[in-house]
């Protein structure tokens, strides 16, 4: 019983020592440690505001005009020439013709809900992914993601997925992602 106890007087110690120790460094700095704001590394992290992000929309968009022009040999030079060696040629236009060009036939325009995230990639490179919608000409929302490479002028599409909603990544409001 001794022995719990004077475990416990020093744990209660400790945790004195560490309180008094953070309050003579916050009035060292100018409060107390009752009014001095908490700062976590998560929060010093999160300097960049979203008016300094590059604008992506006209990259997604671009991809997005080809697809809904039927331009079928403009959009397989957009893809980078990663998944066109794992994929073949044939396979990747295949893809273009059968699934993208068709998702993209009744496009009127690209939502104005935009998601950009970072990617990395299996071959260690690093890009974009874009979680979106095309508003059709009937004024449905159909979602999609597309990935890419760098930052480059030049788009290098990685992959294209169509018609999943990503809920925890697509922008949810009524009319897009809400079921």
């Amino acid at each position: 019983m001794t022995v719990r106890r004077a475990g416990l007087i020093a744990v209660i110690a400790c945790a004195i020592a560490a309180t008094s120790a953070q309050a003579q460094t916050d009035a060292a700095a100018g409060g107390d440690a009752a009014s001095a704001p908490r700062r976590g590394n998560v929060l010093t992290l999160r300097k960049t505001t979203p008016s300094t992000a590059p604008d992506h929309a006209p990259t997604v968009a671009s991809f997005v005009r080809l697809a809904a022009a039927h331009n079928l040999e403009a959009l397989f030079m957009s893809f980078d020439d990663v998944p066109v060696r794992v994929n073949g040629e044939a396979a990747i236009k295949h893809f273009l013709a059968s699934e993208v060009i068709p998702f993209f036939a009744e496009t009127d325009r690209l939502d104005t809900q935009l998601r950009v995230t970072e990617a990395s990639f299996e071959d260690g490179s690093t890009g974009h992914m874009a979680y979106s919608y095309v508003v059709t000409t009937s004024g449905q929302f159909k979602p999609f993601v597309i990935a890419w490479r760098g930052d480059s002028d030049k788009l290098r599409v990685m992959d294209v997925q169509l018609g999943r909603c990503v809920k925890a990544r697509h922008p949810v409001t009524p009319g897009r992602c809400d079921r």
